[in-house]
This record gives structure tokens, C-alpha cells and sequence, in this order.
């Protein structure tokens, strides 16, 4: 993801987010989020709708520990989350199987390749 997005995220959502700067050897955070810019919007909305459910409900803070692609889908790794929380994250990550990773198209978008990527035409056409 751009810098610039992960920056983005990191400063609205600080509480998601306390492992940005601790050692790579505590967390993978440091690293930023590994995959592309055009799940930005999946994440910034799944980010304020967990600290938006745990404000409001008085819970207990989770923190993300890695956001990143795997096998061509979002993937989230966490601490502390209630069923509520595991059940966004988990809805965010099956709707990353339709959104392109690089521009965040919806329409034509398939997860294929030697190295399965979640892409729509026009970003595949260019990928290759």
C-alpha cells in the first residue's frame, strides 16, 4: 500500500495500530500494510467501524498485528478480538476476493495466476 495511505491509517486509527513502531522481531506492523493501494477504502472503513464498535461498547482495545495479501485476499492478524470483530474482519477479507488490490475496481475482477493476484482487466492487461 502507498505510503501515504498507510500513514493515513496509522494516524487516524492509533489504537489499531500501536505495533508501528516496535521492533520487527514484536510485530510485523513495522512493515506497514503488504498489499496493494486498492483495498485502502476496505480498510480505512473496516478500521472505523471496529474502533467506532469498541468506543461505543466499552471494550477492550485489539490491536492489529498484520495487515496483508495472501493467496490473493486480505488478510488481518490480530489480538484480542470479541465475535463481533472477527466477524468484520473476516467480511472485509471475503470482500477483497471482488475489489481489485491495485485500483479498488469492483467490475471484472478475478484472483488467478502463478502468483494469485485479485485484479480487474485493465489492471491485469498492465500487470503482465
Amino acid at each position: 500500500m502507498h505510503r501515504t495511505s498507510t500513514e493515513h491509517l496509522f494516524n487516524t486509527y492509533p489504537r489499531l495500530f500501536p505495533e508501528k513502531n516496535r521492533s520487527i522481531h514484536d510485530s510485523l506492523m513495522p512493515f506497514g500494510m503488504e498489499c496493494g493501494n486498492g483495498w485502502f477504502w476496505l480498510l480505512n472503513n473496516l478500521c472505523e467501524s471496529i474502533q467506532s464498535y469498541i468506543d461505543n461498547n466499552g471494550l477492550d482495545q485489539i490491536e492489529f498485528i498484520q495487515v496483508k495479501e495472501k493467496y490473493g485476499t486480505l488478510r488481518i492478524y490480530e489480538n484480542g478480538c470479541d465475535n463481533i470483530t472477527y466477524g468484520m474482519i473476516i467480511m472485509a477479507e471475503n470482500m477483497s476476493k471482488h475489489i481489485c488490490e491495485t485500483c479498488g475496481s469492483t467490475e471484472n475482477v478475478t484472483s488467478e495466476g502463478s502468483w494469485v493476484r485479485t485484479l480487474c482487466n485493465k489492471c491485469r492487461r498492465e500487470d503482465k
